[in-house]
């Protein structure tokens, strides 16, 4: 339930990044807030009462998953707060918003695919460990165009402004 609820609130927010509704129409986004943010205290809830079980896990899920969970709504749900209350919207950050939250739902997807239903693959699959791959591969891909559109890309336009000499 929380994985799922994280995931459909970074897809929507990813969404709203991407194709804004109309200016003076901003419910949507507070309302978005308001999930991720009750996202984010269900995630801590849930991992706090996995802690107090003799096995730290509730439902098969242990504690520090929970509180992944809800560190990454927070930080979302704190990172809508933000965009909100500012009025500029700078494209590097946008695309970057829209680009982190959309690879961090994938690989909540394929973590549940490849790691969740692990069962269904064959077994030598299983065995060697290649199930990891999918998501790891999703994280890298994630990391590598956040560098290079946060990073990468105004470095190499500021040196292009540059003048000959």
């Amino acid at each position: 339930m929380v994985a799922g609820g994280l995931t459909l609130y970074l897809v929507v927010t990813a969404l709203l990044t991407v194709r804004p509704p109309p200016a003076d129409d901003r419910a949507v986004h507070w309302v978005a807030l308001g999930f991720g943010a009750f996202v984010a205290l269900l995630s801590f809830t849930f991992g706090a009462e996995a802690l107090t079980l003799g096995d730290g896990a509730l439902d098969g899920f242990p504690a520090p998953l929970y509180c992944l969970f809800g560190a990454v709504a927070a930080v979302a749900a704190i990172g809508d707060f933000i965009t909100l209350r500012s009025s500029s919207s700078k494209s590097r950050r946008r695309i970057a918003r829209h680009l982190w939250r959309m690879c961090f739902a994938l690989s909540i997807t394929t973590a549940s695919l490849f790691l969740g239903q692990a069962q269904v693959f064959p077994e030598a699959i299983r065995h060697f460990g290649l199930l990891t791959v999918p998501v790891i591969a999703v994280l890298l891909v994630m990391v590598y165009w956040l560098l290079r559109v946060l990073w990468l890309e105004p470095r190499a336009a500021a040196r292009r402004a540059e003048p000959m000499t």
